[in-house]
């Protein structure tokens, strides 16, 4: 069950990243359930309605535009199923501008939960690239 759900996961990442490339907040809203956590350096906030969620993401979404953003690849992925409904994610995404150059590089790690049959971000922490969490081998 566990190696399914990590293909599951991995699923629903690629959607989001999707989700982040179009710049849709409408798209990217269904990968998050509320209430969940957000902790960014220096911030931790909750977010305790879509519209919270939605705001969140309007303004992720305005910064990179104002970057020249043009799109995002997960450069490290790395999956631990906690049980059947429960996960961490930790990941490296880099972020390019419309002429292909990397913007950003970051560290993003997730906490999901499978709710009502579909993975969803219950709490996202932003840090550093270099505190990623690896997976061990079995």
């Amino acid at each position: 069950m566990i190696e399914s759900n990590n293909h599951a996961i991995r699923d629903m990442l690629d959607e989001y990243l999707a989700a982040f490339e179009e710049l849709s907040v409408e798209k990217a809203l269904p990968h998050y359930h509320t209430p969940m956590t957000l902790h960014l350096p220096g911030q931790f906030t909750t977010l305790s309605t879509k519209d919270d969620v939605r705001g969140f993401l309007h303004a992720q979404f305005e910064q990179m535009k104002s970057q020249g953003y043009g799109s995002s690849k997960w450069a490290e992925i790395h999956i631990h199923a906690l049980h059947d409904d429960a996960a961490f994610v930790s990941t490296l995404v880099q972020r390019f501008d419309v002429d292909g150059n990397v913007i950003v590089a970051s560290g993003s790690s997730y906490q999901l939960a499978r709710i009502d049959g579909e993975w969803r971000v219950i709490s996202l922490i932003a840090h550093d690239p270099s505190k990623i969490i690896q997976s061990s081998p079995l």
